[in-house]
């Protein structure tokens, strides 16, 4: 007797798949005290800035001698922000301060991206490689690491994030600082497409646990428009999918979505997270988020994409969903609202989209009596 197919829906399956395809959390090579509420640890030299006291010229270098320096733990506060471990007690002072970090050969192929806090001057450096120097106080910033900077770490040793924030105006004083290693790749909860990234040098996006974000940062334009772009190759249909969110104050500020440079959707102004579904033809492409932020230097600001899901859609007859004795199957697929394969079932949602039904259908020639036999399930 010849078999056609057996859908399969295990929704236990389902779950344990789901589970393992979740993305690791961007790693904390320094905590951002702020951030993770969590402290940080570094050596320090202090003055006031009217003695003209300095700890040497190549205080930022990796192999300056901090021995003899103090210990601190941060972040350093007189001020605003909203956790702190150490008292900056007298105003018109400077620290200059060197956290030592170990990152992995396997952190130093991800994407590095540096939070400071600073209140006022602040000048940073990986190395003795300098990578911010602003002369204004920043709740926070976002710094993306430069090519530069990235080259002079070193795997599995002693490396340096050294840090000087002077208070020059004798207000709120304040430091703190962390350095990530995130992958995007760490943010797609769900595919099989192999995927790279271009992240905005200047205004760059990062991952927060398995969302990707990109903040308001407290300092910055206003009108600033920043894009993460991903690309890939694919085989068959590509089903690309995702929630997303804006919060911002201005209804002209949001998110676009951009496909091969064509705009294919967009969300504006203050919003809840919101689902979206495409399908994409085969072939090469460039998949570009672009956040158009009326003003980067609202702290509140920020855009979030979350559930990121890139994977091709494998025909039917070709999928798990079919059983091994099966004879051979080739189904017409609904081309607007696609049923897909998840798991090892065949699987059709609307995501709230016309048409609300779809069908999948085969024909075959049968020469004796078959069984035909499926599981399903309806929710």
């Amino acid at each position: 007797m010849k078999h056609l197919p057996t859908l399969k829906r295990n929704l236990l399956m389902a779950l344990l798949v789901f589970v393992a395809c979740v993305g690791a959390q961007a790693k904390a090579l320094i905590p951002f005290g702020v951030l993770d509420q969590k402290p940080w640890t570094a050596q320090f030299y202090y003055a006031t800035i009217a003695s003209g006291d300095t700890p040497g010229d190549d205080w930022m270098t990796a192999n300056f001698n901090d021995t003899e320096w103090g210990t601190v733990t941060g972040p350093i506060v007189n001020g605003t922000l909203s956790y702190s471990n150490t008292t900056w007690e007298i105003a018109n002072t400077t620290y200059w301060v060197r956290c030592h970090f170990t990152p992995t050969a396997e952190d130093l192929t991800k994407f590095l991206y540096l939070y400071i806090a600073n209140d006022y001057t602040c000048e940073a450096y990986i190395n003795g490689v300098q990578v911010y120097n602003v002369t204004s106080a920043a709740n926070y910033n976002i710094i993306a690491v430069s090519d530069e900077a990235k080259a002079a770490l070193k795997a599995g040793q002693d490396n340096v994030l050294a840090v000087k924030v002077s208070d020059t105006n004798g207000g709120n004083r304040y430091m703190d600082f962390g350095l990530y290693a995130s992958d995007f790749n760490d943010a797609v909860t769900r595919g099989d497409v192999p995927l790279t990234w271009q992240n905005d040098a200047d205004h760059p996006w990062t991952v927060e646990g398995y969302t990707i974000m990109k903040r308001g940062t407290g300092v910055g334009n206003y009108y600033t428009a920043t894009w993460l772009k991903m690309n890939y190759t694919s085989t068959y249909r590509t089903e690309l999918s995702f929630d997303w969110a804006s919060y911002d104050n201005y209804a002209h500020d949001g998110l676009q979505l951009y496909v091969d440079g064509v705009q294919v959707s967009s969300l504006y102004g203050n919003s809840s997270y919101q689902s979206k579904r495409f399908f994409i033809e085969p072939g090469e492409h460039t998949i570009a988020f672009r956040d158009s932020s009326n003003r980067e230097d609202r702290v509140a600001n920020w855009s979030g994409i979350k559930n990121l899901k890139v994977k091709e859609m494998t025909p039917v007859g070709e999928s798990s969903a079919i059983s091994a004795n099966s004879q051979p199957l080739t189904f017409t697929n609904n081309s607007s609202t696609p049923w897909t394969i998840e798991d090892g079932y065949v699987e059709h949602k609307t995501w709230g989209q016309n048409p609300n039904s779809a069908s999948l259908f085969t024909t075959f020639t049968l020469s004796e009596t078959s069984n035909f036999s499926f599981d399903y399930m309806i929710n």
